[in-house]
């Protein structure tokens, strides 16, 4: 039994074909359904009837795709676990982040950091955006968290999480009942 021969398995049983699970696999279809059937060999037992265009899995194989999925996920998780110990990563990290975001952000990011990087040093810097940018262009830290939209072509940006905005009118206000608003719509009414 080899990996490879559980990989297509799963491949067939996901897709109900041989000729997907090739493609999937990215391997020639008569080459997959020839390691199946050495496979099936192996093991004594067929694990798909073959039904023209179609492939169902036989009673034996619906108690063999369990272990094969399982087999494949444990190699993963070995495989993840020696590359991530083997990488040890060490050094320092400098993050800036905004007063607004820092008390409510970081604390779950630092644990899961200092978990996954025990060997690496976290910094962390609290201040306002303006003094965070300049912080970024002198290399004095190394990314930062703050409130989009910020307009710096220098600077690579991408949006980590959202949160919705409330505004609060009175109700005879004519933009009361409107669902959804801009900015500009309130500086248009303020009323």
């Amino acid at each position: 039994m080899e990996f490879h021969q559980l990989r297509y398995v799963c491949a067939i049983a996901d897709t109900g074909s041989f000729s997907r699970a090739a493609e999937r696999c990215q391997i020639a279809q008569p080459s997959l359904s020839q390691q199946v059937l050495k496979l099936e060999k192996d093991l004594g037992a067929k694990l798909f009837d073959r039904l023209g265009r179609s492939v169902r899995l036989t009673e034996a194989g619906r108690v063999f795709l369990p272990y094969a999925r399982s087999i494949l996920s444990q190699r993963e998780t070995a495989r993840s676990s020696v590359v991530d110990k083997c990488a040890d990563v060490r050094g320092s990290v400098a993050v800036g982040v905004i007063p607004t975001i820092a008390p409510y952000l970081m604390p779950r990011f630092t644990m899961s950091f200092t978990k996954k990087y025990p060997e690496a040093k976290l910094r962390i810097v609290e201040e306002t955006t303006p003094i965070l940018v300049e912080n970024l262009r002198d290399l004095s830290i190394d990314l930062a968290i703050l409130a989009l939209p910020l307009r710096h072509k220098d600077l690579q940006m991408f949006p980590l999480l959202t949160e919705p905005l409330f505004a609060v009118l009175p109700k005879k206000h004519p933009l009361a009942a409107t669902k959804s608003l801009a900015l500009k719509d309130l500086v248009e009414n303020p009323s």
